[in-house]
């Protein structure tokens, strides 16, 4: 929620697409005039907290192979029921699920043509990109806010059904 709250997220793209696996965001951003991108300012490393099993419309922490403590600012989606994913690198730690009729705005950006942007890293999802010079209207890019208020804690954890309650309109 910090990043949320900060801003910080605003502007970020989704940067990799592994079809009927993941999409992923929370590390990029990208300036159109000097077309590079840049890395989103990070706060220290989230230690691991798996709880949850990685199923279809789940949003999970990313995190450094080999170092299951290493959850940062990256998250992604998962576009399938992924069970390796419970047991990997210690877990990877669910947050979150997409709700309501929104795995179809995931699934289309699933559906989009991954394009290798940056060598050595997985394809990003591209809107109408046919080569050349990119444009930010080229990338799925993301803003965020915390909608409405809640009282006490702004993210409550309800352990009889395993979810993490928070209002976040992504």
């Amino acid at each position: 929620l910090n990043y949320v709250n900060s801003g910080a997220y605003n502007g970020t793209v989704i940067h990799r697409l592994v079809p009927g696996f993941v999409i992923q965001g929370g590390w990029l951003n990208f300036n159109e005039g000097q077309q590079t991108f840049y890395e989103l300012a990070t706060a220290p490393n989230i230690g691991n907290e798996f709880a949850t099993l990685n199923r279809r419309g789940t949003l999970a922490m990313a995190k450094r192979g080999g170092d299951p403590h290493s959850a940062n600012s990256q998250w992604f989606i998962n576009l399938a029921d992924n069970p390796d994913l419970n047991t990997a690198n210690g877990g990877y730690t669910v947050f979150g699920r997409v709700l309501g009729s929104g795995m179809q705005i995931v699934d289309k950006i699933a559906a989009l043509p991954p394009v290798t942007v940056l060598s050595g890293y997985d394809p990003f999802p591209l809107i109408g990109y046919t080569g050349g010079t990119l444009f930010n209207r080229h990338l799925v890019s993301l803003s965020m806010t915390v909608v409405g208020t809640t009282s006490g804690h702004p993210v409550v954890f309800d352990a009889a059904t395993a979810r993490l309650h928070a209002r976040i309109n992504a």
